[in-house]
């Protein structure tokens, strides 16, 4: 979903995998951590132009913070965002956390109704601040 989303940081990707993911009553498009995110770059950076902008997300982590019975659980995911923008690179790390529910047949995730869930600390996947944020460290093989 989140790979989806940030395709080329183009707000019609992000538009088409909220489309794609959210259940009814899923916090509004506008207020979705993944949309948020991409109209905050075009905002603070109004002089660019999106059909040259090249741009890949990369799920690193996962955290599950808990769940409400059946309702609902709250899922996320830490990753990188790197983009490109006239020949000039940039990498920023990505929280995002919403509340998922498994879809009617069970298929997949699906954003489920109800708020946003509480921002997760900003970290640098596989960081230590990441560790301490709940997400479990890579096991150790033998």
């Amino acid at each position: 979903m989140n790979q989806a989303a940030y395709t080329n940081l183009d707000a019609q990707a992000g538009r088409n995998a909220y489309t794609a993911f959210a259940m009814p009553g899923a916090v509004p498009l506008e207020d979705w951590n993944p949309t948020k995110t991409v109209m905050r770059y075009y905002t603070d950076s109004p002089d660019t132009d999106p059909t040259r902008m090249r741009a890949q997300f990369v799920p690193v982590q996962g955290l599950i913070k808990g769940s409400v019975g059946n309702n609902f659980t709250v899922v996320c995911v830490n990753g990188q965002l790197t983009y490109t923008y006239k020949s000039e690179s940039n990498r920023v790390a990505v929280w995002d956390c919403a509340r998922m529910r498994w879809d009617d047949k069970g298929d997949r995730w699906m954003i489920a109704a109800g708020a946003t869930p509480a921002r997760a600390p900003l970290t640098w996947p596989r960081s230590e601040l990441s560790y301490r944020a709940g997400v479990q460290r890579p096991q150790q093989r033998p």
